[in-house]
């Protein structure tokens, strides 16, 4: 599969558990590009799920990258 360069899961994973969380936000991790992004919901985070992203904020939204190697 390519990387890709954006993966939006606004209100997705607010609907699973912890369990399903961390597999979603594993194989997004293996799929998303060196400078892709991860969009979020607003409750939702990547927090205690999943070390490999890092947050950001502009214009009142939040973003997540992946951590540099």
């Amino acid at each position: 599969m390519p990387q890709w360069d954006i993966v939006l899961l606004r209100n997705v994973m607010i609907y699973f558990d912890n369990d399903v969380k961390k597999t979603f936000l594993g194989q997004v991790s293996r799929i998303i590009g060196k400078d892709g992004y991860l969009l979020l919901g607003g409750a939702e985070t990547t927090i205690n799920l999943n070390a490999s992203f890092r947050r950001f904020e502009s214009l009142r939204a939040g973003f997540y990258q992946l951590q540099p190697a």
